[in-house]
């Protein structure tokens, strides 16, 4: 042949069809030609001249009877790879050439940059793969307007990204549309990270309470000396014997209570001793009653210097006696 290309494809009438820049070549009857195992005896058709010529740059192609408006016709299709533009072929004994506008009505993607190097139809409906990978795209026969240039598209499935790619024609084989993909869920947006809760304050110890201070000891009332001590006076009389003893005390002063003069007085009408020598009872007797008017002395703060002046006089008295 005078020109090989990646594209190309073979009609239900066994027709062998392929592109070449902006060549458009047709092969005839291929399924009649002898087979041969040696390259060097193929037979030579590098003469063939191109049917029609003025576009191409496309990956692929897929051939197709259908009617474009003027009755049924083979049309051969591919999608440029540069403007993403339909090239359409028709290869009867009227050839000719359009450039399409491909238009997307229902939102799918955008065509992207790079070839479609997989094109195939099946039946009535004709299919070109992404080499991107951005998907199966479906150009809707019946939308296409050979006067208008124009023609609709469609995405119809995912696809795999690659460069090593053809299509292939299934003829007289019942077509399967895809069913179309559920648009991918979005992910829920992850709940927000409670703020931890705030570490509560510790209670503030309480301040312990003071120690109820000590009521204070009453300090003891002052005893106060009477103005004036009344004079202690006793006197006892006592009869035994012939001997009789009087005891008084002057008044006291209370800042100098030892000025006091203690007074005996003995009334002798008699002086008499013992028989024995013995201690005379009528001067115990009087020092008994002295004695019960220290104990009263003794009472007070004169009282008790009081007593020791008293207790001086009769130890004076007693050691005289004896």
């Amino acid at each position: 042949v005078p020109a090989m290309s990646n594209a190309g494809d073979v009609d239900g009438q066994g027709n062998f069809v392929w592109p070449q820049g902006n060549s458009f070549y047709t092969l005839s009857g291929i399924a009649d030609m002898d087979g041969f195992a040696n390259p060097g005896d193929a037979a030579n058709k590098s003469q063939i001249t191109p049917l029609v010529t003025g576009t191409g740059g496309v990956a692929d192609v897929a051939a197709l009877r259908v009617d474009l408006g003027d009755g049924e016709r083979p049309y051969a299709m591919g999608v440029n790879s540069r403007d993403h533009k339909l090239r359409i072929w028709a290869y009867d004994n009227q050839p000719q050439a359009w450039t399409i506008n491909l238009v997307i009505t229902d939102g799918s993607p955008a065509l992207t940059n790079g070839g479609f190097g997989a094109a195939w139809s099946h039946e009535d409906r004709i299919y070109f793969a992404s080499n991107s990978g951005a998907g199966v795209y479906e150009v809707l026969i019946p939308t296409i307007d050979l006067n208008a240039k124009t023609a609709d598209i469609r995405r119809v499935a995912n696809s795999q990204a690659t460069a090593i790619n053809d299509g292939t024609t299934c003829v007289g084989i019942d077509f399967v549309e895809p069913e179309p993909e559920p648009e991918p869920e979005p992910e829920p947006e992850p709940e927000p990270t409670p703020e931890p809760e705030p570490t509560p304050e510790p209670e503030p110890t309480p301040e312990p309470e003071p120690e109820p201070e000590p009521e204070p000891t009453p300090e003891p009332e002052p005893t106060e000396p009477p103005e004036e001590t009344e004079a202690l006076a006793a006197t006892t009389t006592t009869s035994a014997g012939t001997t009789s003893t009087t005891t008084t005390s002057d008044s006291l002063d209370p800042s100098n209570p030892g000025d006091g003069v203690i007074r005996q007085a003995l009334t002798k009408s008699e002086e008499t001793n013992d028989d024995d020598g013995s201690f005379p009872v009528g001067g115990l007797i009087a020092a008994l009653a002295g004695l019960a008017v220290a104990a009263g002395l003794a009472l007070t703060a004169a009282g008790q210097a009081l007593w020791g002046r008293i207790t001086q006089f009769f130890a004076g008295s007693i050691l005289g006696a004896l």
